[in-house]
C-alpha cells in the first residue's frame, strides 16, 4: 500500500509539472514552431534525466564502493560472498549483524552524499528560474488573430 501511495503522489507530481514545463516552452514561441519547442523541451527533459541519473548514480555508487571499503578494509567477515553485501534489501536483511549493519550504513551514507551533492544543481535550477521572463499566456484571441494574417505566396 505505501509503494502505491508513494508512486501516485511521484506521479501526480511529474504529470503537473511536465505539463507546464511544455505548455511554457510552447507559449515562448511562435505558433509555426510549437512543434520545435515541444520536441525541444521533451528532448532535453531526456538528457537532463540521462546526464543527472548518470552523474548522481556515480556519486552513489562511487560513495558506496569507499565506505563498503572502508566498513570491510580485510574483505567480507567470514562466510559472507562479497556480491552479498550489495544484493537486494532481502538479501542484505540475511546477513550477520556484523555485515548487515556497515552495509546499511553505508547505504545510508551513500544516499545522503547523493543528495549532499544535488542540494547545489537545486539551487542554481532555482536562480536560473528566476531569470526567466513571464509571457502572457496566448489565449483564443491571440490564435484567430494569427489564423486571419495572410499566408505569404
Amino acid at each position: 500500500m505505501y509503494y502505491s501511495l508513494a508512486m501516485l503522489l511521484l506521479g501526480y507530481g511529474f504529470g503537473n509539472t511536465t505539463q507546464v514545463l511544455v505548455l511554457a516552452a510552447q507559449n515562448a514561441v511562435e505558433r509555426k514552431d510549437i512543434g520545435v519547442a515541444t520536441s525541444t523541451a521533451t528532448f532535453m527533459r531526456q538528457m537532463g534525466g540521462t546526464f543527472g541519473i548518470a552523474v548522481f548514480g556515480s556519486i552513489l555508487v562511487g560513495t558506496l564502493t569507499t565506505s563498503l571499503a572502508a566498513a570491510f578494509p580485510t574483505g567480507p567477515p567470514a562466510g559472507v560472498s562479497a556480491d552479498r553485501l550489495t544484493g537486494s534489501p532481502a538479501v542484505i536483511q540475511q546477513l550477520p549483524d556484523v555485515a548487515r549493519i556497515p552495509v546499511i550504513d553505508s547505504f545510508i551514507h551513500a544516499i545522503q552524499t547523493t543528495f549532499t551533492w544535488a542540494i547545489p544543481v537545486l539551487i542554481a535550477a532555482f536562480i536560473l528560474s528566476l531569470f526567466l521572463k513571464e509571457i502572457r499566456l496566448a489565449g483564443r484571441d491571440d490564435v484567430v488573430a494569427t489564423a486571419e494574417e495572410p499566408a505569404p505566396a
